[in-house]
């Protein structure tokens, strides 16, 4: 048994890896330990090499495991990591599903971020721009829901006669 490695985030993302193909393969707790005793020298993960992580991330992709790309929500819930960030987010669609905005890209809401906080990304935002940005779109909003609302009519009359 070699002692216990670093875990730095490589080692990490290996580790990840092999434990997602072992899943993937629907291997049982036995098999999934015989087959890290064959292609990597040892039957725990966590006390294997990176070289030997990788060797065994290799057989895995041998015997047909494919490695999925991260997808654009995760890497949006990697990237938001704090609530202000997340609520930009979730503004900027809300505000492209009320009609608010035209484009509801990515590009355009970095746009719309440089133009009101002073930063090209929700994420490089400073809390004070943060601040400035959501609540320009909660404006926004609420002035594209104002316009879709249908006018209040009294006895009859359609815009308040």
């Amino acid at each position: 048994m070699t002692p216990k490695q670093r875990l730095t985030p490589r080692r990490r993302a290996l580790v990840a890896k092999v434990h997602i193909a072992a899943k993937a393969c629907g291997q049982s707790d036995a098999d999934y330990r015989d087959f890290l005793q064959t292609h990597g020298g040892g039957r725990s993960a966590s006390g294997m090499t990176d070289e030997a992580l990788e060797r065994v991330v290799s057989a895995y992709k041998r015997h047909g495991w494919v490695e999925s790309p991260r997808t654009e929500t995760a890497r949006r819930r990697r990237d938001s990591a704090t609530p202000q960030v997340r609520m930009i987010y979730g503004l900027w669609k809300s505000c492209a599903e009320s009609g608010a905005v035209e484009n509801s890209g990515k590009t355009a809401l970095r746009s719309f971020c440089r133009s009101q906080g002073g930063a090209d990304a929700p994420e490089w935002l400073a809390p004070a721009g943060r601040v400035k940005v959501i609540e320009a779109l909660k404006a926004m909003e609420l002035r594209a829901k104002a316009k879709t609302a249908k006018p209040k009519s009294r006895n009859g009359a359609r815009y308040g006669k």
